[in-house]
């Protein structure tokens, strides 16, 4: 037997409950008769409540039809396009509630303030039927007159204005009204908008009186965290997201880690004036120190003459060495790791030895996009990088292993910075309630990105599509409180350049898998070989729990990962065997520009007719989230 504290608040709100659930089964006439909790014993320690209700029934209703009357303006198979109860059917009380409250709105969104919904209800006890009249009072339509935004002491008024989206002069809509609020609200410069319509100068006119109360929009934040990969790392950002209080966003964040540091700060708005013209810039420079095993080519034959005949190979336990396409390749782990030639007593080759390259990163961006509709935009992207790979430990570089895509070999020895382009169009469907928290909504965004279109040695073409859907399965509105269920697919995929014939690139552009935003749980084994590839689907689903007291800055979230790769141009992973799966549990820390995510993942694979797990619960740390 589970065990609850006992509420009175509770107790009242479980009998509403029972009752609505009654009315919902055609019982109109269901009533609590009595309705008592007494403390008896449990057991010879404990004490509990034993809850008795006592209800009559009543008879069984069916709903027999609808009249409407009094309706000028909308007709009526309009309005009945709402109710999803047909002529016959058990009564149920939610679905009628629904019908006359979507068509009250219906009213309100075509200007009909003063429009009235009366539902007149007609009893046939011996048919135990219901039979309901409509009567409406329509009303005149109304326009707009005035328009007043109050509360913003800091913010422009242009920067709230121009998110609404109903002007003066315009027909009274409260879908309008109500769009405007999402909007205002998923700005996150405002922590709370709320419309108030009053009488105007003269009849058929109102004035609308939005009260704005403005949210904290600078913040410091300072922090640190350990990666299995990555070691310790400090961080720090100072973002703002209404400078001046014209809407201006602009950052500056630093990383300081035993492997990577990093400093980047970002410029943009998502206006331009009144036109809804968004733009960022960014300039970034990162320092890194890239643990890896490379590919060597030390032999100039099958045989082990040393040389270089183009072919990756490996030394094997027994220092026999063996060529790539030889049997066993694939499975052979490398046990000359400095790529010397040299397995006896050579602690360099010891696998916890210390063994990288260093790696420079300057970058510059700038995009632009523009907002067509209400949920549409579309933009564009240039990014220009300069990259240089230096300072190798413990790494033979002239016995590396280089073919088109592995070219580490050529870049320490030419010791200049590597150029890569990217140029990037997409376009967006947005219609998600909020920025960082969203409870509700869509968001469907396919997008090209073309490397070496401006110059660079990688030349390819990126496609890509991502799909972010949100579900408010529980919803608190005094609570404000949403048990949400968020869900995401990406699927990308790379080929050649329009007029090529094959995609030209290093192979740390291949597609694979953080293991901290993606496949959690998996971090330190995304790197391997077959995990990276030229076609990628990520799957993440989560559940996601608010901790009430916190204004949705803490949430609890529960979630599910898939994700594979697939080695070929153009191509998409089918094997659902041979994906990588993980589960888990975690907090959410919704901090504006700067979420962390706390989760304990374990790794999942397939086993025939269900999963099997491949690990115990690992901790993950991430700064950020992709949905």
């Amino acid at each position: 037997m589970k065990k609850f504290p006992f509420s009175k608040m509770d107790f009242e709100t479980d009998k509403e409950k029972i009752t609505q659930l009654a009315k919902n089964q055609g019982f109109m006439d269901f009533k609590i008769l009595d309705a008592k909790a007494e403390i008896k014993p449990l057991s010879d320690k404990t004490k509990g409540y034993f809850v008795t209700i006592t209800v009559e029934e009543g008879e069984q209703y069916t709903y027999a039809g609808m009249d409407i009357r009094g309706n000028k303006k909308i007709a009526k198979p309009e309005l009945m396009e709402y109710l999803t109860m047909d002529p016959g059917d058990i009564y149920n009380d939610t679905l009628f509630t629904n019908f006359v409250r979507n068509s009250y709105i219906e009213y309100q969104s075509n200007g009909f303030f003063y429009a009235k919904l009366t539902p007149i209800d007609t009893v046939d006890k011996e048919k135990r039927s219901i039979f309901y009249t409509l009567d409406i009072f329509e009303g005149d339509k109304v326009h707009v007159e005035n328009m007043y935004i109050i509360g913003n002491t800091k913010t422009a008024t242009h920067v709230a204005d121009r998110e609404i989206r109903i002007k003066e002069g315009e027909i009274y809509d409260l879908s309008k009204l109500l769009r405007s609020r999402e909007r205002l609200m998923k700005s996150q410069i405002f922590s709370n908008a709320i419309f108030e319509p009053r009488t105007g100068s003269e009849e058929g006119l109102i004035d609308i009186f939005w009260k704005l109360e403005e949210a904290k929009t600078g913040m410091l934040t300072i922090g640190g965290g350990y990666g299995t990969l990555s070691g310790f790392t400090l961080f720090g950002q100072i973002s703002e997201l209404n400078l001046f209080g014209l809407g201006y966003n602009t950052s500056l964040r630093f990383d300081y880690g035993q492997t990577r540091k990093s400093i980047s700060t970002t410029f943009g708005s998502g206006w331009i004036g009144y036109l809804p013209i968004s733009y960022k810039f960014s300039v970034s420079y990162s320092w890194e120190q890239i643990a890896l095993i490379p590919k060597y080519d030390r032999f100039s034959d099958s045989s082990g003459t040393p040389g270089h005949d183009g072919i990756w190979d490996k030394i094997d336990d027994t220092g026999t060495p063996i060529q790539e396409g030889d049997p066993g390749f694939d499975s052979i782990i490398d046990q000359d790791r400095d790529g010397d030639g040299n397995t006896i007593d050579d602690p360099a080759d010891a696998y916890d030895a210390d063994r990288f390259v260093r790696k420079k990163t300057i970058g510059f961006g700038v995009g632009a996009g523009y907002s067509f509709s209400e949920y549409w935009s579309t933009g564009a992207n240039q990014s220009v990088t300069l990259s240089k790979y230096y300072d190798p430990k413990n790494i033979d570089v002239n016995n590396l292993y280089e073919d088109d895509e592995y070219r580490l070999k050529s870049l320490l020895q030419d010791g200049d910075y590597a150029l890569t382009t990217r140029t990037g169009f997409g376009i967006t469907y947005d219609s998600s309630d909020n920025y960082l928290t969203p409870t509700k909504g869509l968001v469907f965004a396919p997008g090209v990105t073309f490397y070496g279109l401006a110059g660079g040695y990688s030349q390819f073409t990126q496609l890509t599509m991502d799909i972010s859907g949100y579900v408010s399965l529980i919803k608190l509105k005094r609570a404000n409180w949403n048990l949400v269920w968020a869900n995401h697919l990406g699927l990308t995929t790379i080929g050649a350049l329009p007029g090529k014939s094959d995609p030209q690139l290093f192979s740390e552009y291949r597609l694979s898998f953080d293991g901290m935003r993606e496949l959690r749980g998996w971090e330190e084994l995304v790197y391997e070989e077959n995990l990276k590839g030229l076609g990628k689907v990520s799957f993440g689903s989560e559940l996601r729990i608010p901790i009430p007291g916190t204004q949705n800055l803490l949430w609890w979230a529960f979630f599910f990962d898939a994700g594979n790769v697939s080695q070929d141009p153009y191509t998409l992973p089918s094997k659902f065997s041979e994906y990588r799966f993980s589960e888990g549990f975690g907090l959410k820390i919704e901090i504006p520009m700067f979420p962390i995510r706390l989760y304990f993942a374990k790794r999942l694979m397939w086993d025939d007719k269900w999963f099997k797990e491949v690990s115990d619960w690992t901790f993950v740390l991430s700064i950020a989230g992709f949905f």
